[in-house]
């Protein structure tokens, strides 16, 4: 399947410079939550920080190579205090699951690439975990 030159080759891109920046994040975020001796919000960070790594390499294993371009708006935050970067995670993993990924699987499904549009429904789904894990952590 040649992806190159389509919609959803760009999206895959998109997909993986978010889920790449949101490892990161997370990985910052982590770091903040080590300075408040709150264990168990490095915990969850660096967790989700490795899935969203893990979910930045799905993406680009479906890449076939060559340039992309690509337009994209970024958050560019501070690390806050840990309970607002719980807050900022959970509405980024809101962002990817309730809206991107949704609209990627359509696309992909409308360029006939059921097999990526089920790996965005996929994402949307773990995105989704992800989001109620970091709720449920600030509810603590």
């Amino acid at each position: 399947m040649d992806i190159r030159g389509t919609l959803t080759e760009k999206n895959l891109v998109l997909a993986y410079v978010v889920k790449s920046e949101n490892s990161c994040r997370c990985q910052l975020y982590a770091a903040q939550a080590v300075t408040e001796g709150d264990s168990a919000a490095v915990e969850l960070f660096n967790e989700m920080a490795r899935e969203d790594a893990e979910c930045a390499r799905s993406f680009l294993a479906f890449c076939q190579g060559g340039k992309v371009t690509i337009s994209m708006t970024l958050r560019v935050m501070d690390v806050q205090k840990t309970s607002e970067n719980l807050r900022s995670a959970a509405n980024s993993a809101r962002e990817l699951w309730a809206e991107w990924y949704p609209k990627f699987a359509e696309e992909a499904r409308s360029e006939g690439l059921d097999e990526l549009a089920n790996h965005f429904q996929a994402a949307a789904f773990s995105g989704r975990q992800q989001e109620l894990k970091f709720m449920q952590m600030l509810q603590k």
